[in-house]
């Protein structure tokens, strides 16, 4: 019997395509199991985004609580605003604010950034301006560093500076009440500077030029953060060349070249007429008695402390910070430097790269912190209690490395040791605790916010001091406004000499008068003068040899003030 013949297909009949499966519907648990993996895709994005509103919430409320209060620059204020106003004109600032470490003689912090990255602001607001551009620029750059961690894929690292931020703001309120003086706008630059040079270092070379322009703005600011600021710029630098190998030099040049940008104006008056600042600085400390380094690793020990640093109120009185400052003993900050390089060593040596360069960044802004403190005149111990807040940035780092030595050590332990130790076959993997954390971090985080958001709304000062403690006074500025007025009535637009006398034994009164006065008169139309370190301090000098009109302000109390022509 013969088989069937086989009948071949024709060319143009169509061919049967094969039927594709059918995907099943997905169960409830499934689709829950689908759901909390994407969640923890999109919490670093969460993260991210929350790290970006903690820090301009933490920024933005104290400004609109201080602007409601009736803000007006004062004091050093009122100087840096004549300084930021004097930056668009034909003769800008060279040099920074007038700093005590001259030693009898008149110095200046090494540079004018402050003022030109203020100069915008104070124009196009004379009076308040100053504050809000000052915290505008804060949160700028914060907003950078976050950034840049994001791009490092250091997500972690920008809800670190978004603690620090709110941690700055609830245990030292005056950094963020009076952010635009020269010593408290620096800090969120050097917080900047900290993560930027982590970035770098761990070989995104291109952010270099931008740490060069932000570390050189803390350093310029005040003489405090110069060590520091320099170091870890070359610190970045240096790993970032061992990381990148210099395959294109581009971000090297522009890295020089905005460092050469930003340093212009005082290389100019290092080189051009007149005694140079900068040299004189690198001198200034020769013959005068230092606080040497068994203090300064005092305070290395206050910022490494069991007790943290980051979880302790500044105190305002004069001996509790005494108190703090040496409540360590300096072998204490020995052994935290000890503690850092054996964390660095160890970390690069078994290939984890990430936490041996934070490490090696932590250590270098520590040893820099010792030499900067070491080498601060001892007569000026007084101002260590409105510049040691960098020690809660580096306390907030020193913890960051040790708790992540702590936790890699453990998780080595774990795979080590606990290898055999699995979860009971019946426990479904969806309904253990690892998936639905991404969903509390999320909500977390959206409480956090709207926490802050309605602290912003409510005008409540978070951990607010004495609202007789900070450094703007309604009734100072309401006293020096109607002095400013009673100059202004007496005498034409011109030149005009300020001359304060005070009973007060506040030392500061009778100079910050004086420059509030003089700076709403330039605002205003006149042109002042102050004598002596006044004047060098706002720029308002009288010329040698000349005889402006002079007007002596008697301050009567907090509130009253008289005002006589004395010359014509």
């Amino acid at each position: 019997m013969e088989g069937t013949p086989s009948v071949a297909p024709s060319p143009s009949a169509p061919t049967a395509l094969p039927a594709l499966p059918v995907a099943p519907a997905l169960s409830r648990r499934d689709r829950r199991r689908q759901r909390s993996r994407t969640s923890w895709r999109d919490f670093p994005h969460i993260v991210r985004c929350a790290s970006h509103g903690v820090v301009w919430i933490a920024l933005l409320v104290p400004m609109v609580s201080e602007l409601a209060r009736g803000w007006r620059p004062y004091s050093d204020n009122a100087a840096i605003a004549a300084r930021a106003y004097q930056s668009l004109s034909l003769h800008p600032p060279l040099v920074g604010m007038t700093t005590v470490a001259g030693n009898g003689h008149v110095l200046f912090d090494p540079g004018p950034l402050m003022f030109y990255l203020l100069a915008a602001p104070v124009h196009l607001d004379p009076s308040r301006g100053l504050f809000w551009g000052a915290a505008l620029l804060c949160g700028a750059v914060l907003s950078v560093s976050i950034e840049a961690a994001w791009s490092a894929g250091l997500w972690v690292a920008g809800a670190v500076v978004a603690f620090t931020t709110l941690d700055l703001l609830w245990l030292t309120p005056n950094v963020f009440e009076n952010l635009a003086w020269n010593a408290y706008f620096p800090v969120p630059f050097f917080m900047a500077a900290v993560v930027l040079a982590w970035v770098v270092a761990l070989g995104r070379v291109r952010w270099w030029p931008v740490l060069v322009f932000v570390a050189s703005v803390a350093a310029q600011s005040h003489l405090t953060f110069v060590i520091p600021s320099v170091v870890l710029t070359l610190m970045a630098l240096i790993f970032g060349l061992l990381a990148a190998r210099l395959r294109r030099p581009g971000w090297l040049i522009t890295g020089v070249g905005v460092g050469l940008v930003c340093w212009l104006a005082p290389l100019c008056q290092e080189v051009g007429s007149g005694p140079g600042n900068l040299s004189a600085l690198a001198r200034s400390n020769r013959g005068e008695a230092i606080f040497g380094f068994g203090f300064a690793l005092r305070l290395l020990g206050a910022a490494g402390s069991l007790h943290p640093l980051w979880l302790t109120h500044l105190p305002t009185a004069f001996f509790p910070l005494l108190t703090l400052e040496y409540a360590h003993a300096p072998w204490f900050g020995g052994l935290i430097v000890g503690l850092l390089l054996s964390i660095t060593a160890t970390a690069l040596a078994t290939g984890r790269r990430e936490l041996g360069v934070l490490g090696a960044i932590t250590l270098a802004a520590a040893v820099s912190e010792i030499v900067c403190f070491a080498v601060f005149p001892a007569g000026n111990l007084f101002n260590l209690s409105y510049l040691i807040n960098s020690l809660w940035v580096l306390s907030i780092l020193i913890w960051s490395v040790v708790a992540w030595a702590a936790v890699t050590i453990g998780l080595w332990v774990w795979h080590r040791y606990g290898a055999n130790l699995r979860l009971p076959p019946s426990v479904p993997v969806s309904h253990t605790r690892v998936e639905r954390l991404p969903v509390a971090g999320v909500l977390l985080s959206l409480a956090v916010l709207a926490v802050l958001a309605v602290i912003g709304f409510l005008g409540i000062r978070p951990a607010a001091t004495n609202p007789s403690d900070t450094y703007f006074m309604p009734q100072a500025a309401a006293r020096d406004a109607r002095a400013a007025l009673a100059i202004e009535r007496l005498v034409k637009p011109g030149r005009v000499a300020i001359v304060v006398a005070t009973r007060s034994r506040d030392e500061f009164l009778g100079p910050g008068t004086a420059e509030a006065v003089a700076y709403r008169l330039k605002i205003d139309g006149w042109h002042p003068g102050l004598a002596g370190p006044l004047g060098f301090s706002s720029g308002l000098t009288i010329p040698p040899r000349e005889r402006w009109p002079t007007f002596l302000i008697t301050l009567t109390g907090s509130r009253g003030a008289s005002v006589i022509r004395v010359r014509s």
